[in-house]
């Protein structure tokens, strides 16, 4: 009876033994699997559009943008021209008033339209000088002669530009410094006024003059400031 007792506890004991090292053989096979990835996203310049419209829709087709308003209303003023054929540098031009006295002026109401999927924020208004001139503005007699009567009436001619409503932004012939909130969200317009002025200045010259505004750059990036 004893050696039967004795029999089963070896028995038992063994069992024991023989679990510990099947566990002890298991736990010592490891194994660890990795897996690595990653993307690349490349932006296509294609989908950075901002361009002029006749309206904030920025679906009309139209390119002929007419005076807004002019003073007098016989005022005669030329039809501007909207050119979005260079993506990346659209363009409107022959924004031209012939004034008779002081005190007239033309306004050109139109707009910048975002077709990006981005938010742009408008950086800065910049006036280049004019063509063959030292300055942003040129004026030159009909008789190509130096006239002071002349130079006294140029100075009293300018042009204005307007961006915006209710955060809006105006220049006069200078660079504009734009606050980095000046944004424009993706597919919508803001306004934009250009008001050519003869100043009452009671400055009149005895002969006629063209006068020559270098180009005006509206500067829209996707970035808000200078990273």
């Amino acid at each position: 009876m004893e050696d039967n007792k004795k029999s089963r506890g070896i028995s038992l004991a063994a069992l024991i033994v023989a679990i510990v090292s099947l566990a002890i053989g298991f736990a010592a096979y490891t194994s660890s699997l990795t897996i690595e990835s990653g993307a690349t996203y490349t932006p296509n310049q294609e989908d950075f559009v901002v361009k002029f419209s006749p309206d904030e829709t920025g679906e009309n087709p139209s390119t002929t943008v007419e005076p807004k308003t002019k003073n007098p209303d016989e005022l005669d003023a030329s039809n501007a021209t909207i050119d979005n054929s260079d993506k990346s540098k659209p363009k409107i031009k022959g924004l031209h008033a012939n004034f008779t006295a002081p005190g007239q002026s033309v306004t050109y109401e139109f707009y910048v339209y975002n077709d990006s999927p981005y938010i742009v924020y408008l950086r800065n208004i910049m006036f280049e000088n004019a063509t063959g001139a030292e300055e942003t503005k040129k004026c030159e007699a009909n008789s190509g002669k130096q006239n002071p009567l002349v130079t006294a009436a140029c100075a009293d001619i300018s042009v204005k530009v307007e961006v915006g409503d209710s955060n809006k932004v105006t220049a006069n012939g200078t660079v504009a410094s734009v606050a980095p909130t000046h944004s424009l969200s993706s597919k919508t317009a803001e306004k934009i006024v250009v008001t050519i002025e003869y100043a009452n200045n009671n400055n009149v010259a005895d002969e006629g003059f063209e006068v020559t505004f270098g180009n005006i750059i509206l500067n829209y990036s996707t970035a808000e400031k200078d990273i």
